[in-house]
């Protein structure tokens, strides 16, 4: 089956339509434009003041066809397809015509009619994050993005130390931010920067980031803006492509 040709739905790394013969995915809502939720107040004048603004969660409905020869095989893929589809929380779900995958999880089912060899159900899937996001990208230039209104995801940046120094500047020239790290770096020494951790060798150092200088905790790369080290040394970033 070639899954580019339809939007076959991935669940937790499983194609259902391909495990599961008979079901046919047929339609997927939710994956299309996206309102925005707002927070206002009124004001003594006219209209209102606009306290914030943030992208809603996204609800996806996979609309299915299972087919069966038998009430006992029709069974029989229910229980199948329900099995695939259980989840401890978050698993990536990917649909066969598009590249990105987005985290969500099963928040409700609608049968194919019990009467019957087939018919049409459907499937919720609750996505907390309105994000879609590309597998990860790597490169030691410019980052690139189709979608430049959104920062990518940040996975990680890496660097190996080329002298020693006692400290370590990332700095987003376009931005203007940057994570400084004050360590005692020798000649070598591999750096590993990511949103949750900071190793030095592979051994986690999130003690030497300068809390009180950094904007480690809002530290954004857009698709075009210039990185750059204190150091001057090559380094590499892994990103994802984020896009609605």
């Amino acid at each position: 089956m070639d899954k580019q040709k339809y939007c076959t739905l991935t669940f937790n790394g499983r194609t259902i339509d391909e495990l599961v013969k008979g079901y046919t995915t047929i339609n997927v809502e939710g994956r299309f434009l996206s309102s925005n939720v707002l927070n206002s107040a009124s004001t003594n004048a006219d209209g209102e003041f606009l306290l914030s603004k943030r992208k809603a969660a996204k609800i996806l409905t996979v609309h299915f066809l299972l087919k069966a020869s038998s009430s006992k095989e029709f069974l029989s893929k229910t229980k199948k397809i329900n099995e695939m589809l259980q989840s401890d929380g978050l698993v990536k779900v990917k649909f066969g015509d598009e590249e990105y995958y987005r985290m969500g999880v099963v928040s409700d089912i609608s049968n194919p009619p019990y009467d019957s060899h087939q018919g049409v159900g459907s499937i919720q899937i609750y996505c907390p994050d309105p994000f879609a996001y590309s597998e990860i990208v790597q490169t030691t230039q410019e980052i690139k993005s189709e979608y430049p209104s959104f920062p990518v995801k940040i996975e990680s940046i890496k660097t190996t130390i080329s002298g020693a120094a006692s400290k370590l500047i990332i700095r987003n020239e376009t931005r203007g931010s940057k994570i400084i790290l004050n360590y005692d770096f020798e000649s070598e020494d591999l750096i590993e920067v990511t949103m949750e951790t900071i190793k030095v060798n592979n051994v986690d150092k999130r003690e030497i980031l300068d809390f009180v200088s950094s904007d480690y905790l809002n530290f954004e790369i857009y698709s075009g803006d210039v990185i750059t080290l204190s150091s001057n040394d090559p380094f590499a970033i892994e990103y994802r492509e984020k896009v609605l």
